[in-house]
């Protein structure tokens, strides 16, 4: 990775980007222009820009699964520039605080930016050579993802930095691309790694079973219930709750999930007393949630809610350098059974 002083700058009103690229030129860097987001990988082909500079609005922000999939991916350290000051709890504060290295709200002084560019650039060389083709394999041993390509270690830049954020992830792709694998790795990479992974088929689950399985049941609360029996969210608690197939939830069960987003706590059925529970809710599904909002198959404040971080497994044909240690790996776990 070049950690020279490269800067790559998004294009994008009311930046005044030209005014930039020569203040910054006139400070010493090297400054790559992109005009969309789309053209960031790309660029990132020829050149290797150490920092990324990026302008963000509520009111033209670009879509948000772009700006995940992009940024949270990629080797840079971002810097978002904003022109006003962020309220709690909005999608931009989200943005910022998840995928960003720092922001600043315009206008910003050219020494201003100068000193918040070389602070970002100092953390990029800290962390030089960390994934280089020789070294990824090595740093990646302990997980079950196979591949070095450059789809999967986007994959992996995204795992290390959403790890320790504490907030709610889709993950979306194609059946048999890794979704558990990836959810197991973003578990084992966090603070909750100690704690219970807890992984529920919503789809596997018979719909008239499903409220029980997932907030569990006190004894007699009907008929055949002899025993009390914890539910999956209340056995996750202090770690991971991982959604598979969420998209299969009957939309009844959808109304109480959002209630436990929303205040963090549970009713076993057949109780009166609400129980507190601290875990971080992952999710997945192979069909396009989107789609599903549209017909109205799935609520769209409960998408929104386990949308904050979306993840987007990239399908074998868009790897195919890891088709080999994929099928080295086949053999090998063959070999071992016999």
């Amino acid at each position: 990775m070049d950690t020279s002083k490269a800067l790559l700058i998004v294009d994008s009103p009311p930046l005044d980007a030209r005014k930039i690229s020569h203040e910054m030129s006139a400070c010493g860097w090297r400054v790559h222009h992109a005009d969309d987001l789309h053209q960031v990988l790309a660029l990132a082909k020829c050149t290797f820009p150490a920092v990324g500079l990026l302008f963000l609005s509520l009111q033209i922000l670009p879509k948000t699964a772009d700006i995940e999939n992009i940024v949270a991916g990629d080797h840079r350290k971002w810097i978002a520039l904003i022109d006003e000051e962020p309220r709690e709890n909005t999608i931009l504060s989200r943005l910022l605080e998840n995928l960003f290295f720092a922001y600043h709200v315009l206008p910003i002084e050219q020494q201003q930016l100068d000193c918040l560019l070389n602070h970002a650039l100092s953390m990029v060389c800290l962390g030089a050579g960390r994934t280089t083709d020789d070294t990824f394999e090595k740093q990646y041993q302990d997980r079950k993802i196979v591949g070095t390509s450059p789809a999967i270690k986007r994959l992996y830049g995204i795992i290390d930095k959403v790890a320790d954020v504490d907030a709610s992830i889709y993950i979306s792709g194609e059946s048999g691309t890794g979704k558990e694998l990836t959810a197991h790795a973003i578990h084992e990479r966090s603070l909750r790694a100690k704690e219970p992974f807890v992984a529920v088929n919503c789809g596997a689950i018979p719909s008239n079973l499903v409220q029980s399985e997932l907030f569990g049941y006190e004894k007699g609360a009907f008929t055949g219930a002899s025993h009390r029996k914890i539910g999956r969210i209340e056995a996750a608690t202090k770690g991971t709750l991982f959604l598979d197939e969420i998209g299969d939830l009957p939309t009844d069960i959808q109304v109480n999930l959002l209630r436990f987003l929303e205040d963090k706590k549970i009713q076993r059925i057949g109780s009166l007393d609400e129980i507190s529970v601290d875990v971080r809710i992952l999710c997945a599904t192979h069909n396009n949630l989107e789609d599903a909002v549209k017909d109205g198959n799935f609520r769209e404040d409960l998408y929104h809610r386990l949308n904050i971080i979306r993840i987007d497994i990239p399908p074998l044909r868009e790897r195919v350098d890891d088709i080999e240690l994929l099928a080295h790996g086949g053999f090998k776990f063959q070999a071992q059974r016999y």
